[in-house]
């Protein structure tokens, strides 16, 4: 919010796809012979809440890998404002 100069009401947030739906999906989809489903699985374990999702202490990680832990507050809304423009990226699974 900050880095785009936007408020919570300007976005409109899906929130129709749980973390528990994502698994169920997955694991039909992968019991059909999809195995790219696979990745959806992979992720939904990874970030769901609950299932091992954590977030501040992946964030950190993120943050160190992409050699981003020296930025300012400035600098870092730079960055995600620039990745916000540039839309939303497809889910592949």
């Amino acid at each position: 919010l900050r880095a785009t100069k936007t408020k919570e009401t300007d976005w409109d947030v899906d929130r129709e796809s749980t973390i528990d739906q994502w698994i169920t999906d997955a694991r039909g989809k992968m019991s059909k012979g999809d195995m790219m489903a696979g990745l959806g699985l992979t992720f939904a374990m990874y970030m769901g809440a609950g299932k091992g999702g954590d977030y501040q202490h992946k964030a950190v990680q993120d943050l160190d890998v992409l050699n981003m832990t020296e930025l300012s507050n400035e600098q870092f809304d730079e960055v995600v404002a620039t990745a916000v423009a540039a839309g939303a990226l497809r889910s592949p699974f």
